[in-house]
């Protein structure tokens, strides 16, 4: 039995298909190595968030062990002196006493626990088709500078490094979950196409995109004004994050608070 030769139809159909794989395969390539990128800033400033917090324990643990244990074995090796009167014990008295007196002085110059949070989880990319891709790009782009210039902001101004870990802390959680509705959103497109749903979706995916899109541009006031700290530090410099941050943080907080009503 012959096969059927195909239509021009089929044929078109055919190529149509091939070439629409082929754009998917290129988008996934692109958002696999936009998402590879942030992911990898963020596990390391998430490690680098760890450190901080586990040398501050450690040394606070380290304090803490000798100024109770040194007190504690001053006042057991002075008894133990009283009660036999050997200068052996007089001796390791003092030196309990001592170690207590150099921890009790180290505790009161270690200060507060270290103030920076850790740093937020990343967003999967839209994928091709979806409303809002561009702006979820953007949006991945721009933390991933955020969390890059973090490090070096750090070295050269700690409390700017503690306001732009603050900002990003406070605003990536809402724009994530902008994130997330438009992914849901394309799936029921994708579902229930041409239907009401999906026209509502649409409409609604729209929306968000536009808060996406304010949201990027109060994260891009963020990176120049970081930017501009990192080329000149100084106080001028460090109150123009200070207002970026609070005007994201801001916006942040809106969203958040549109959600609940």
């Amino acid at each position: 039995m012959t096969r059927q030769r195909p239509t021009p139809a089929e044929i078109a159909t055919m190529v149509e298909q091939g070439l629409a794989r082929g754009m998917n395969l290129i988008d996934s390539f692109q958002a696999a190595t936009g998402n590879r990128t942030l992911t990898k800033v963020h596990k390391k400033a998430a490690q680098e968030h760890r450190r901080i917090q586990r040398e501050y324990t450690v040394r606070r643990d380290s304090i803490r062990f000798g100024a109770v244990g040194g007190a504690g074995a001053a006042v057991i090796t002075g008894a133990a002196g009283a009660l036999t009167l050997t200068p052996g014990w007089w001796v390791l008295t003092g030196i309990g006493a001592v170690t207590s007196f150099i921890s009790f002085r180290k505790w009161n110059s270690i200060g507060p626990a270290p103030r920076e949070s850790a740093p937020v989880e990343p967003v999967k990319a839209l994928p091709r088709g979806a409303i809002g891709k561009d702006d979820v790009m953007r949006y991945i782009n721009v933390r991933t500078q955020i969390l890059q210039m973090h490090s070096g902001i750090r070295a050269i101004h700690p409390d700017a490094a503690i306001e732009l870990r603050a900002a990003d802390s406070a605003a990536a959680p809402a724009l994530n979950t902008l994130v997330e509705r438009l992914t849901i959103l394309h799936e029921l497109r994708l579902q229930l196409p041409n239907t009401a749903a999906a026209h509502t979706a649409e409409s609604a995916a729209t929306v968000i995109s536009e808060r996406l899109r304010i949201g990027c541009d109060s994260y891009d006031t963020l990176l120049a004004a970081a930017a501009k700290l990192m080329a000149a530090p100084g106080i001028d410099m460090n109150s123009n994050l200070q207002t970026a941050a609070d005007a994201l943080i801001a916006y942040s907080y809106g969203l958040e608070r549109a959600a609940d009503l």
